[in-house]
């Protein structure tokens, strides 16, 4: 559908089977207007600032009788329509497909005949939206309305933990339980996690760029008596309303009556109440403290990290997951080291595969690390730069017992089938009318041959991986290969160890000698 909040405030719910309006108890409006206003965003990132807003839609209804009647704007006396178009002054209005000048109607105040087809909206609506405007105090919106037992959730975090799908994603030790334990018994995560769950669909994206918003006007003689406001939305329901006190209030049957009446195609869902509900909020809970319980994850393997100790000072261990950057896939375990051995701005980034309950076995890196962090220091061009720029940090990776892995050797040097795929789609393509070497050929090297050096198999193996942090914030990734020259492959800075990058791709592929030259880009040999 097409869809053109401040910290919530005391909330108000209405049942959805609304209590019929007296009509003794207050006069009905003799005209109502829906006002569809859509709000534009151009910049995707601000999840809530408006650029712009225009009108959509006016949708009026006059009171005839016992009855409502849709009008077109043009159908009404002058001074009824001017409040309309009194805040922000507007000169047209766009209804229905038609663009209405609002000066000509300032200068008549004779009806004009109505419409042929006039559609009657039944007085009990209009009740119901009298009902929702005048809605009572006492319907707070809380917890308990929704189905959620609070003192059930404070005895029971065990059980509130199996709820959710985090159950086999942690080995849940002592610090975990006891630390999500009191986050999922504070009663106060839920209240939040509650109103966030309300308000739901308000923020723009970089897929929607507008938000709708309904305000329904009530006015008797000439006189706006009642308004209320729906939120910003970008897609669910337009509940919360707001009245014209800033009261706001829950009333989903309201936002299908506008639906219905509107003649729109959206589906309004009542929230989800009671168990579906808890488990949707442990679930966003426990997401919410994912990083310290990565953290924390370290605790299952306090005996994997004893062996590392006498030899290195452990400045770190985290839990990362997912297809990463360098690391490949699955779930691992990220271990910081440092030792004398090293210069102050020189780390281990140690990458341990989980192998059923332990981590994969330590004895490679306390085995190879001397040699590799020997080879990485000794190469003079790294050497002047990490002493020059004492607040750069570069880290040497280590995946389980090797200094390179399977992921970053595909990465940048990929294999001999792909090379041939390579060779074979570049002389296909130099026959093309629409032949551009410099694109064709960076276009087949990224999918098929990496950085296009194309090292025999025993000579990349050999190499070094280690990522270079600037104290700015950049990043690049490198190899060190058995010849002693670096190759970077990756970069988001605008300077490769202080040489300028004559490239803006990402992947400058670019070699340097111990000297900091740049070499030529050539097949191996070279």
């Amino acid at each position: 559908m097409f869809k053109c909040m401040k910290s919530l405030p005391q909330f108000y719910f209405l049942p959805l089977l609304f209590i019929f309006y007296s009509a003794g108890a207050q006069t009905l409006p003799d005209s109502i207007v829906i006002t569809s206003y859509c709000h534009l965003n151009t910049g995707w990132t601000r999840e809530t600032t408006d650029d712009s807003v225009r009108v959509d839609m006016r949708f009026l209804l006059v009171k005839e009788g016992n009855k409502y009647v849709e009008r077109h704007p043009i159908n009404f006396p002058a001074k009824i329509l001017l409040p309309l178009f009194a805040d922000p002054p507007e000169k047209y209005v766009k209804y229905k497909g038609h663009r209405i000048d609002t000066n000509s109607l300032r200068h008549n105040e004779e009806k004009i005949k109505p419409l042929e087809e006039k559609r009657v909206i039944p007085l009990s609506w209009v009740k119901k939206l009298m009902n929702s405007i005048h809605h009572s105090e006492d319907n707070i919106v809380s917890l308990q309305r929704f189905g959620i037992d609070t003192p059930w959730i404070k005895a029971n975090p065990e059980q509130v933990l199996q709820l959710t799908k985090f159950t086999a994603e942690y080995h849940w030790n002592e610090v975990q339980r006891s630390f999500i334990f009191s986050e999922l018994t504070s009663i106060r995560n839920y209240q939040k996690e509650l109103e966030d769950y309300l308000v739901e669909g308000t923020n723009y994206d970089m897929h929607h760029s507008s938000r709708i918003q309904y305000i329904i006007t009530c006015y008797f003689n000439g006189k706006i008596v009642n308004q209320l406001s729906s939120k910003k939305v970008v897609w669910g329901t337009y509940s919360p309303w707001t009245d014209e006190n800033g009261r706001q209030f829950f009333d989903y049957g309201l936002d299908r009556n506008i639906v219905k009446l509107l003649k729109r195609d959206d589906k309004i869902f009542p929230p989800v109440t009671g168990k579906n509900l808890l488990t949707r909020m442990a679930n966003s809970i426990i997401e919410t403290n994912s990083r310290t319980l990565n953290q924390q994850e370290r605790y299952s393997y306090d005996k994997e990290m004893d062996e590392l100790k006498p030899t290195f000072q452990i400045n770190s261990v985290d839990r990362i997951i997912g297809y990463g950057a360098y690391w490949g896939n699955g779930n691992k375990m990220q271990v910081m080291l440092h030792n004398n051995l090293m210069l102050p701005n020189v780390s281990i980034e140690l990458i341990l595969s989980k192998t059923g309950a332990t981590l994969y076995s330590r004895d490679s890196v306390l085995a190879a690390y001397k040699n590799v962090v020997g080879r990485v220091q000794s190469n003079s061009f790294i050497k002047h730069y990490l002493v020059t720029h004492p607040n750069d940090q570069l880290n040497i990776l280590f995946f389980d017992s090797k200094p390179i892995n399977e992921y970053n050797i595909n990465a940048i040097n990929s294999s001999p089938e792909k090379w041939a795929q390579y060779d074979d789609d570049v002389k296909k393509d130099e026959a093309a009318p629409y032949y551009d070497p410099l694109y064709s050929k960076r276009n087949f090297e990224y999918h098929h041959c990496g950085c296009n050096y194309r090292f025999p198999r025993d000579f990349i193996e050999q190499g070094i991986i280690f990522i270079l942090e600037t104290h700015d914030g950049g990043e690049s990734r490198w190899v060190l290969l058995p010849d002693h020259t670096i190759l970077c492959y990756y970069a988001t800075v605008e300077k490769l160890m202080g040489q300028p990058l004559r490239t803006d791709n990402r992947y400058p592929c670019l070699r340097f000698n111990e000297k900091g030259e740049i070499l030529p880009q050539k097949h191996y040999p070279l």
